[in-house]
């Protein structure tokens, strides 16, 4: 049975997982990504993602609900101006928003397996703080 994380680095390793398993969707699709892809690009052993997920599908549920709430967060603060521009200006917006948020995230983050928990390292290195895609 999963268990629900309660110390800083259970945290950080379901975060791994579910940053994990967002990268292997993005290159694969979700039907075709399997759990050691995503217990390996976590730095974790295939044992590790049943410890806090029941199976695969709940950890695509998982990433499908980050990938919801980081988009809700980029477009939260946009709901002002879009409301007042016409339909396709407010697309446009929208659209150039994403662009810059993937930008930023490619141009500032670093993919590597060399976190303490032994998971995904996306950091910022200006800063030092964590990106969810």
């Amino acid at each position: 049975m999963a268990r629900k994380p309660k110390q800083q680095r259970s945290k950080a390793t379901v975060d791994a997982i579910v940053q994990a398993a967002l990268i292997s969707i993005a290159s694969h699709g979700p039907s075709a990504i399997t759990a050691r892809q995503i217990a390996e690009k976590a730095g974790i052993g295939v044992g590790s993602l049943y410890e806090y997920f029941e199976d695969k599908e709940a950890i695509i549920d998982a990433a499908g609900k980050r990938f919801v709430s980081d988009t809700v967060d980029l477009i939260k603060p946009l709901i002002p101006e879009l409301v007042r521009l016409e339909i396709r200006e407010a697309i446009n917006k929208l659209l150039f928003s994403f662009r810059d948020f993937y930008n930023i995230l490619r141009e500032k983050t670093c993919w590597s397996n060399n976190t303490t928990h032994g998971g995904i390292k996306n950091l910022c290195p200006s800063t030092n703080k964590v990106f969810h895609l």
